[in-house]
């Protein structure tokens, strides 16, 4: 049995204890590969850019972004792209702009099964909240957008959805591991969904009564994936 299937239904046997699972977003439940696609190339598509990078916009239009491919960097790498220092300066700064704020938020796919994932669970009485290191200010209403369009549950989504106050605010990990310090209240049975090793590894320090089931998606890098964890791989839910 897959370890999606394993994990769901191990949540539905506590439903009579009202169990609380918590999503991450980005490259959790959302692929967010589409967005960055799209920012590189209204970036490629200035004209001011156009005009003082003629050859470099014209090679960007042929770069596309993978779904594994993490941040901005490793599709350029991968399409052997190795743009001058004052291109990709600009090309960072604005895809940084736009990543983080509600702009290309509608191009974020769910994963394969996450919607029906996250509903089964909601539908059988388990609390469903929302954590991201997506802020208030800049990101707010293009999420809110999105969760609803894709249908995902949205019901009292003002208390479910918890956000950064503003970008930059607090690291991923700090805060995501003080709103589970929070959040731990609320029920005996909690899990987690998270793709990050970094946040994975403060949680499982931090809180380790909380149950951590790793999304490997894709990842910073910036801590080694983790080990001896339920793991979510290909698609979440499969009738």
């Amino acid at each position: 049995m897959p370890d999606a299937k394993r994990v769901l239904n191990t949540i539905l046997q506590a439903r009579n204890d009202t169990p609380l699972v918590i999503f991450d977003l980005d490259s959790t439940l959302f692929d967010v590969s589409h967005r960055t696609q799209l920012i590189i190339e209204a970036f490629a598509n200035e004209s001011k850019f156009k005009k003082l990078y003629t050859d470099e916009t014209t090679r960007l239009l042929s770069v596309r972004v993978a779904s594994e491919d993490w941040g901005l960097s490793e599709s350029l790498i991968k399409a052997n792209f190795n743009p001058t220092k004052n291109f990709f300066k600009d090309l960072y700064n604005y895809w940084r702009k736009y990543f983080f704020s509600s702009r290309y938020l509608y191009a974020d796919l769910p994963y394969k099964g996450a919607v029906e994932y996250v509903n089964e669970l909601y539908n059988n009485g388990v609390k469903i909240f929302y954590l991201t290191g997506r802020d208030e200010k800049n990101m707010r209403s293009g999420t809110v957008k999105s969760l609803t369009h894709w249908k995902f549950p949205t019901n009292n989504l003002e208390s479910i959805l918890l956000m950064k106050p503003t970008k930059g605010s607090i690291k991923d990990d700090d805060f995501k591991s003080h709103m589970l310090l929070k959040l731990k209240h609320l029920s005996k049975h909690i899990w987690f969904f998270e793709n990050e090793p970094i946040i994975i590894d403060k949680v499982r320090r931090s809180l380790p009564e909380i149950k951590v089931v790793w999304v490997d998606t894709t990842h910073s890098g910036r801590a080694q994936p983790p080990k001896n964890l339920t793991v979510i791989r290909e698609y979440w839910f499969k009738s």
